[in-house]
Parts: C-alpha cells; structure tokens; sequence
C-alpha cells in the first residue's frame, strides 16, 4: 500500500538558494529558520525544539487549542495565523 492511500499527503519546502546550503534536518532546521527569518530569536525557539522532535503531528494538533487545517484554509484572516513578527514578538510561551 502507498502512503497516499493510507491518506497521508506531502509538501515540499523551497528555501532560496543560499551561498552554504543546509540539509532540512531536524538538527539543522533552528539554524534553516533563523536564516530565512532573522528577526526571529534563535532562544524563542530553542525551547521548545527537543519537545517538538519527539512528537508526532498528531500529537502537536491535539496540544493546540485550534484546528491547524482551519488555519491553513483561512490563512491570513484567521486569528491564530502565526507569522514570523508575531513570533518575533511573542514573550516565548
């Protein structure tokens, strides 16, 4: 059985190209994001990095007090939408 059949889906991320490309690992995705968005403070995120490798999706959904899949539908618009200034100016919890 494929893995779409099971209803998994797939995205592919692109960063621009950078002059030292990094693998999209978890290891280097805090140094991948603090290059794309530099006003975002590696600690804001740091925090909370080894917690989010050890969970699933699923388990992420269902720690959030909203549907991740209405976000994404209304993006903008919808009140939860995070982008990278709201992190910048989020006190980290």
């Amino acid at each position: 059985m494929f893995l779409l059949d099971e209803g998994n889906s797939f995205k592919l991320v692109i960063f621009p190209q950078l002059e030292d490309m990094v693998l999209a690992t978890w290891e280097n995705l805090l140094q991948l994001v603090c290059i794309q968005f530099p006003e975002i403070k590696p600690e804001l995120l740091q925090a909370q990095m080894e917690e989010l490798k050890k969970l699933s999706f699923d388990e992420i959904q269902a720690m959030a007090a909203f549907n991740f899949e209405e976000v994404k539908r209304f993006g903008r618009h919808h009140p939860q939408y995070f982008t990278a200034e709201k992190l910048s100016t989020s006190p980290g919890n």
